[in-house]
């Protein structure tokens, strides 16, 4: 699913709301019809009492003494309505138009804005294709352990904690400004020291925005666009998705298997998303002399100019979460 698809499929789920709404109304006004025959003569009173203002407001009069009848009359048929459903066990809006959301009526906007409903809707859409959903579903900034890292200074002047502090810091204002001109991003460092971890982070906080993510290990993508070319097999996700989603993860970048279709496959993607003013956001285990010798000079170009390395200070998460749960068990 793309991600215009994306955008159907919340718009058809507004329409089933809607319908799902006037669905219950409907069995609501039959029930009480039945049950309370005195509030479905209210009823008809009050629709009668519209028909005939709405007569009134057509025929241009203006007399002010009939308007408040009107609306006097209304309101006093409303709340007559209401007494009658307390009196009969009923909650007093029970006859009041059924809406999963009630700020917008499930029409998802309100006065011209896309309503929370609609974005948290599309968010659900857009984490269920962006590749993140089911490996990383608790990821946010809220959840990243800064305490992973040792406190101690490194010989630097700062402190693994303090150098990653400044990284989550940086990212949290990427998101925060991201747009066309964001910058791309090389997350360079050992593995487990949080790359893939942190840019996932930043993947679904953009979606939360309504941002269209895309995650993906560096080889999957690789194998969606060898899929694309040469017709063996279907890909996962389709390759103009890659290069046109708001932002592009790329896991684990020197771990594919290298030929001449994964380097110009590669300096294809990236390049065409510069080009489109699309961020990206890679992460890696290589060194800058490492991709020097692992890649062509364009695409380390590419690679080393066109993206703002980050470096991350050594950990091992991983290893470090593992002791602390292996201690809180000898604690029970």
């Amino acid at each position: 699913m793309n991600k215009d698809q994306c955008l159907r499929a919340v718009n058809q789920l507004m329409e089933d709301r809607r319908t799902q709404g006037k669905i219950e109304s409907n069995r609501r006004r039959e029930e009480i019809s039945l049950s309370v025959p005195a509030i479905a003569q209210k009823e008809r009173e009050l629709q009668e009492n519209h028909a005939a203002f709405f007569r009134f407001i057509a025929d241009h009069d203006g007399d002010e003494d009939k308007f408040m009848e009107f609306r006097d009359k209304s309101l006093r048929l409303q709340d007559e309505i209401k007494d009658l459903l307390v009196k009969n066990g009923y909650a007093a809006d029970y006859l009041d138009p059924v809406h999963h959301c009630s700020l917008c009526a499930d029409e998802g906007v309100i006065d011209g804005q896309l309503c929370a409903c609609y974005k948290q809707a599309l968010s659900e859409q857009y984490l269920s294709q962006s590749g993140m959903q089911k490996l990383f579903a608790k990821c946010s900034f809220a959840a990243f352990d800064l305490s992973l890292y040792s406190d101690e200074e490194d010989g630097s002047g700062m402190s693994p904690r303090a150098k990653m502090k400044k990284i989550l810091d940086f990212s949290k204002k990427y998101v925060k400004s991201f747009g066309e001109e964001s910058p791309n991003l090389l997350f360079v460092g050992e593995p487990g020291c949080g790359k893939t971890f942190l840019s996932v982070c930043i993947g679904c906080e953009l979606i939360r925005s309504g941002k269209f993510v895309l995650y993906a290990p560096v080889q999957d993508l690789l194998t969606d666009f060898e899929a694309a070319t040469f017709r063996n097999k279907e890909a996962t996700m389709p390759t103009e998705e890659y290069l046109d989603a708001d932002l592009l993860i790329i896991d684990d970048l020197g771990t594919e298997f290298y030929s001449s279709f994964v380097e110009t496959t590669l300096y294809s993607v990236i390049n065409t998303r510069l080009t489109r003013k699309k961020p990206t956001v890679i992460s890696t285990n290589l060194s800058e002399e490492e991709r020097g010798e692992c890649y062509a000079s364009r695409l380390n170009s590419r690679l080393s100019y066109s993206f703002t390395n980050v470096g991350f200070p050594a950990a091992d998460l991983r290893a470090e979460t593992l002791k602390r749960k292996a201690i809180r068990r000898k604690k029970q």
